[in-house]
């Protein structure tokens, strides 16, 4: 997943609540399809992704919120792990709404609410 271009961004869309597919937006609005990435359950499949970070060695962290965890992959979007189950307990995420990586690569995870 490489940028294309001094004016290409690199964005993570979900189409249909289903895929995490990354495009190249241009300045002039013009987009062209990069990848498509996962679509349902199972490890890199994801369900609903509505955020994504990205760490210091550019591995890509998206936020699988309708399956209540994190998933991590390389750069080219190929699948490292995942963490996070339905609860409210330790390590445990009911509909996550945000994530980030800080300075020394820790992975922040935001809920919508305090347990």
């Amino acid at each position: 997943m490489a940028l294309r271009g001094r004016r290409c961004l690199l964005l993570a869309l979900a189409l249909a609540a289903v895929f995490l597919s990354p495009v190249c937006l241009r300045a002039d609005g013009s987009y062209s399809f990069l990848n498509t990435w996962g679509q349902a359950l199972f490890d890199s499949q994801l369900r609903f992704p509505t955020d994504m970070a990205i760490d210091s060695s550019g591995n890509v962290y998206v936020l699988d919120t309708n399956n209540h965890r994190v998933q991590k992959f390389t750069r080219s979007g190929d699948f490292i792990t995942k963490w996070g189950s339905p609860g409210n307990a330790l390590g445990q995420f009911l509909y996550p709404s945000g994530i980030t990586v800080d300075g020394a690569n820790n992975v922040w995870v935001a809920l919508p609410r305090s347990w």
